[in-house]
């Protein structure tokens, strides 16, 4: 085979390699909200303090201009919005525009809004909680950490109450694929049908570390450009003429076995 074609393969593995390693993830909780669980791999449930339990009711929406994900095991209450006609202000709650609205009802479960990393990396949380309420309850907030092996790590935050209706918390994590993180809304403190606003977006800041099959493909695609390249030198070094130490303009003879050089 020719060295062109050792050299298109080489530059093709480096290329596949870099695709993959310059990978970027940014995903927004609001924006791919579509009333469908696990969509774009953020999720929605409630927690109890011991079993994480998906919403997967869809209906009845708590109003006809929003689309929801609900608990089909609590009648009121327990369930994600995202308004369907901007902002607007219905049964004593404000709407948002721009995030999602969780409801608690009267239940004393937590909500979770979550994300599953779909790869090994460090990501950026970024989230925002609002009380939306007119009349505003006291609403615990926690962030929480599920590995794929391992127990669950529950972190509080803080309180939003009449004081502090609105908090922003952003971090950085390393995780695993399959690792699951995000934020607990509620639990203890429910009992007067609080709702909360809320904003969550996920990127990772430094790029995915490769897999061993990304790392293969990088090495061989070195490995086959640096054998054609030396190869190249090789063969420029023996097709070079080889020099001569007969003065410029010499003439040669040859007598018997003996060569005579005239200057």
């Amino acid at each position: 085979m020719t060295t062109k074609f050792y050299r298109f393969i080489g530059a093709s593995c480096l290329i596949i390699y870099a695709g993959g390693a310059a990978a970027k993830i940014e995903a927004d909780a609001f924006r791919s909200f579509g009333a469908q669980e696990n969509q774009y791999g953020f999720m929605y449930g409630s927690y109890d303090g011991s079993t994480f339990s998906p919403f997967s009711a869809r209906s009845p929406c708590f109003d006809a201009r929003t689309i929801c994900l609900r608990s089909a095991a609590v009648p009121l209450g327990l369930e994600v919005d995202k308004s369907t006609v901007g902002a607007f202000t219905t049964h004593g709650l404000k709407v948002p525009a721009d995030g999602l609205l969780l409801l608690g009802g009267r239940s004393t479960e937590a909500m979770y809004v979550a994300y599953t990393a779909p790869s090994r990396a460090t990501f950026n949380s970024s989230a925002s909680f609002d009380l939306l309420n007119t009349t505003p309850a006291a609403v615990e907030l926690s962030f929480f950490y599920r590995p794929v092996s391992g127990p669950v790590v529950v972190s509080k935050i803080g309180t939003l109450d009449k004081a502090v209706n609105g908090v922003g918390v952003s971090m950085l994590l390393d995780v695993q694929p399959g690792d699951v993180f995000g934020y607990l809304v509620g639990g203890d403190s429910y009992g007067t049908d609080p709702a909360v606003g809320v904003n969550f977006v996920v990127s990772d800041t430094v790029a995915g570390i490769p897999e061993p099959s990304t790392w293969a493909l990088w090495l061989a695609g070195v490995g086959i450009l640096g054998m054609t390249f030396r190869n190249n030198r090789k063969q420029a070094s023996l097709a070079k003429p080889m020099r001569s130490d007969r003065p410029k303009g010499a003439r040669t003879a040859t007598v018997g076995d003996t060569v005579l050089t005239n200057a």
